[in-house]
């Protein structure tokens, strides 16, 4: 490649004949569940002429090489015995362009997985090319991914900028990558044609950019043609899973148990007229939790797009991730519309709402947004940071609101204020905060108009109203704001100017205040007030000072200070302080402490200094406190809240119960529920479980190697249907057949891989068994 030495494969007897090189097991042993990128350039000869691969095709006759790894692990990593082989998934594609005479790119991320991390040999090869191409690589590296990108947009490649494919992959289809031309925006975009399936792209991630309790948005651009003359046609929400519908942008995250959920993180929004430039535009935000970023397992992310049909040709670009600032200032992103669009905000259902961007806005700003739906239920909502609600805290919502006739948009509606039943057809506009995934109860708030003003049906209406955050809504990690639920349906709902305000101070201020507040603050500061008092407060507050006092105080503090006295005390406390006195007191303590030992959380970022000479010859005088040992993988027992699968019906429904209707049983209905209903169920993309993996205390299943022989693992997907396989039977299969079950990671249809679901059999494999958490299902109330 470029006149420089390359190393060339020919003679081949199969489609799998190769060279390759043996990696160094040492990093795979240190780098479990880590990312390499792969990058090597190859060329194909037939007869020393050059010939072209098809990288869309999967037939043996014009296929093109493909990267992957080959392991030789011992079958039983506890003895250290029984040496068997297996081979990692294909991890190495080719991509665009695609040159004949040239050198093209082969490009891929391997991660090592549970068994590249024990094992004794790795060998990195290519593959799958017919038998008659010879083949030349120049330039291969297999490098650590670069983490560069996460502080920015977490997409890499997202405006194909540098012309090729590289990180993406895609679904059963034909691509390349085109330059747009100034009046289509500029740039480049990939373009996906010969389409067999409604999904297209797929880019992964790697969880060490991503951080828990973080909000991230999702934006992309794309555009449907007709596959003949390439007429654009502008995609409709109502058609969803039609010849037009709209795009979906979806987050799958695969835990390390096996366990797969997906997220649907991007929406078509609509666009106002004057703003149309001949694209589709989606975006979404999405919070990132724990169990997503799984850190230092053998889980993944990735994104992919999916609805636009198959017989569409579809063009994507500028496709971002990034995070989204945390601010509690006005919890409404994009509540007026003045960037002419509905980002941010999504919908309950793609047919039964419909909604605009329409001309002019209240108080004669530019856009507003008018929504109808053909279900009473179905709303337009905005996803709030849920790290926003604290206990006690009180939030001011604002809108402005029309009533406009479905029949003749131009004609107000009036409505009736002081009528507050949402059953009722007259009812002026409110709005409902839906809180879930609460350490309680889900709890819906109903707000309505508190402003003492009469209705104009011929103009935009001030509304406003309040909410004050209770214990159980601050521990909420889902809250919508939406508008439109129980809207009569022979009106429109006009909106613009949404805002969700802080009536109350969010959190302390960052430094002093210049001076003592009339009053008492809502919630203490952290620091001291700049000027001093001219004299005590009326009353002593009910919680401590955030730092020392200057003076001590007249009376004993209620509780203990954070810092130690300015004199000795008469006698010894009752109990040790949290810090050592400044001088002594005037009797021993009672008995001696220890100090605790303390841990740093990262080793430092500089070796520490010389060591010592010789080790010490005879104990320390000092008794030093007992390291705690590390918490086991195994969580206490306890039934977890989730719901859990009771009856399976065939027409693909499940009938649903918690654990505490399942201890209400006699002790032979416990029993047969938990050994023999052993069916997993997917709905709205939540899995549930069956009671064995919920309710552990009443199942017994509380360890990490437990295992039910009647329980049914993923083996493949046979006509869109799930087929499975029990534990019992897993034994009886050939050996090469088990080593394929117990070593991946694969799951479908909301059933886990055999390594999870039969630890036990495949311990003497996956050297596993002990040592993988449990799933946790409980997020599925």
């Amino acid at each position: 490649r470029g006149g420089s030495t390359g190393i060339e494969n020919y003679d081949r007897e199969r489609n799998w004949s190769s060279f390759g090189q043996n990696l160094d097991t040492r990093c795979l042993h240190q780098n479990y569940a880590k990312f390499y990128e792969l990058n090597v350039y190859y060329q194909l000869k037939k007869d020393g002429q050059p010939i072209l691969c098809d990288p869309y095709s999967y037939s043996s006759s014009v296929e093109c090489p493909r990267g992957r790894v080959h392991y030789y692990h011992h079958r039983n990593q506890t003895a250290k015995e029984d040496i068997t082989a297996s081979s990692s998934a294909h991890f190495g594609f080719a991509g665009y362009p695609n040159t004949l005479g040239e050198f093209n790119l082969l490009h891929g991320v391997y991660q090592v997985n549970s068994i590249g991390s024990v094992a004794q040999q790795a060998f990195l090869y290519f593959q799958e090319q017919h038998d008659d191409y010879d083949m030349v690589l120049d330039d291969a590296s297999l490098v650590p991914v670069d983490l560069d990108v996460c502080d920015g947009n977490l997409v890499r490649n997202g405006d194909f900028a540098d012309g090729t494919t590289r990180w993406w992959t895609w679904y059963k289809c034909r691509f390349e990558v085109v330059d747009l031309s100034a009046a289509e925006g500029g740039g480049r975009a990939i373009k996906l044609t010969d389409r067999s399936s409604e999904k297209t792209l797929r880019q992964y991630f790697y969880t060490d950019c991503l951080v828990a309790g973080e909000r991230y948005e999702f934006r992309a651009s794309f555009r449907i043609e007709e596959p003949g003359d390439g007429s654009v046609v502008k995609c409709q929400r109502a058609d969803a899973g039609k010849k037009y519908g709209c795009e979906e942008m979806r987050l799958s995250n695969k835990s390390s148990k096996g366990v797969s959920t997906t997220h649907y993180i991007g929406h078509t929004h609509e666009v106002a007229a004057d703003k149309l430039d001949g694209w589709d535009h989606m975006s979404g935000v999405l919070t990132i939790t724990e169990d997503m970023v799984d850190r230092g397992t053998a889980g993944y992310m990735f994104m992919y797009t999916e609805e636009v049909h198959e017989d569409m040709d579809v063009l994507y670009k500028d496709i971002s991730i990034t995070r989204v600032p945390f601010s509690c200032t006005d919890l409404v992103a994009n509540g007026s519309f003045e960037d002419g669009t509905t980002s941010r905000w999504e919908h309950s259902s793609a047919t039964s709402n419909i909604y605009e961007v329409v001309s002019p806005g209240a108080n004669g700003s530019k856009y507003a947004v008018r929504f109808r739906h053909t279900s009473s239920t179905a709303t337009i909502y905005h996803r709030m940071d849920p790290r926003c609600f604290v206990e006690g805290q009180v939030y001011i919502i604002r809108g402005k609101f029309q009533f406009l006739d479905l029949n003749n948009p131009s004609q107000g509606l009036s409505c009736d204020p002081t009528e507050r039943s949402d059953r009722q057809g007259d009812i002026c506009p409110y709005l409902r905060l839906y809180f879930s995934s609460c350490d309680g109860s889900s709890e819906a708030r109903m707000l309505w108009n508190e402003l003492d003003t009469p209705w104009d049906p011929d103009a935009f209406n001030e509304w406003e109203a309040s909410v004050a955050i209770t214990a159980n809504l601050a521990t909420c990690q889902s809250v919508k704001f939406e508008l439109g639920y129980k809207l009569s349906k022979e009106r429109y709902l006009v909106m613009d100017d949404l805002q969700m305000l802080q009536n109350t101070t969010f959190a302390p201020t960052a430094s002093p205040t210049g001076a003592p507040s009339a009053g008492p603050s809502v919630s203490r500061s952290d620091a001291p007030s700049a000027v001093e008092s001219a004299g005590p407060s009326a009353a002593p507050s009910e919680i401590p000072s955030a730092s020392l006092s200057h003076a001590p105080s007249v009376a004993p503090s209620g509780s203990l200070s954070g810092h130690p006295s300015d004199s000795s005390s008469e006698g010894p406390s009752e109990s040790s302080s949290a810090a050592p006195s400044r001088s002594p007191s005037d009797r021993p303590t009672e008995e001696q402490t220890d100090p605790p030992t303390q841990f740093t959380v990262t080793p430092s970022g500089e070796p520490t200094g010389d060591p010592t000479a010789a080790p010490t010859m005879a104990p320390t005088a000092a008794t030093t406190v007992p390291k705690t040992p590390a918490p086991t993988a195994t969580p206490p027992c306890k039934d977890e809240k989730g719901a859990f699968v009771y009856v399976l019906r065939k027409a693909g429904t499940a009938k649903l119960k918690k654990c505490t209707f399942l201890a209400s049983k006699t002790p032979a209905v416990i029993k047969g529920t938990c050994n023999k209903k052993v069916d997993y169920f997917v709905k709205n993309d939540v899995i549930y479980p069956p009671a064995q993996q919920v309710c552990y205390e009443l199942c017994n299943s509380c360890s990490s190697c437990y295992q039910n022989n009647k329980s049914k693992f993923f083996k493949a997907f046979r006509n869109d249907k799930v087929i499975t396989e029990t534990c019992a039977n897993l034994p009886k299969l050939e050996a090469n057949v088990i080593n394929k079950y117990c070593s991946r990671d694969t799951s479908g249809g909301g059933y886990p891989s055999a390594k999870v679901v039969c630890p036990k059999a495949c311990s003497a494999i996956s050297g596993e068994c002990g040592k993988v958490a449990r799933t946790k299902y409980g997020a599925n109330v």
